[in-house]
């Protein structure tokens, strides 16, 4: 998934990206795709069927260190063990083409996808890290 958002022009993804550091995330991933708000490419996901949020989940004072949340804040895309490969290959489908429509629109199809919001770590079955933000979001320590 990863390597998959970092491959989209335009898209900043914010949090752990180093695979050595992998055990230290969730498969929680907040993003921003230049030329798109939050809001447009989570509405424009919902009308293909990938269920995504827009907004700073109640950690308005990460999105303020981050200077996002005058901007509308993050996209977030959560995925859960039941979530497969087909499914992740098709939402980072539905980001490059959204991508794209910026600059060229065109339409999109897709089917239904639930990416749930209750993730669970892959090491022990229960909801997520307890990590500090500064711990998991590098762009916050390098201030």
């Amino acid at each position: 998934m990863i390597a998959g958002l970092l491959a989209i022009p335009g898209l900043k993804l914010y949090g752990i990206s180093d695979p050595r550091r992998f055990e230290n995330r969730c498969a929680t991933f907040v993003v921003r795709i230049a030329g798109h708000t939050p809001l447009e490419l989570a509405t424009k996901l919902g009308e293909r069927g990938f269920f995504t949020w827009d907004g700073n989940y109640y950690a308005l004072n990460l999105t303020e260190e981050l200077d996002v949340e005058r901007l509308g804040g993050f996209l977030r895309i959560g995925l859960a063990h039941y979530n497969t490969m087909e499914e992740v290959e098709r939402l980072l489908a539905a980001l490059r083409r959204l991508w794209g429509d910026a600059n060229n629109p065109r339409k999109l199809t897709g089917s239904a996808i639930s990416l749930h919001a209750w993730l669970l770590s892959p090491r022990s079955n229960r909801p997520t890290s307890r990590l500090a933000p500064r711990e998991c979001y590098p762009e916050v320590s390098g201030r």
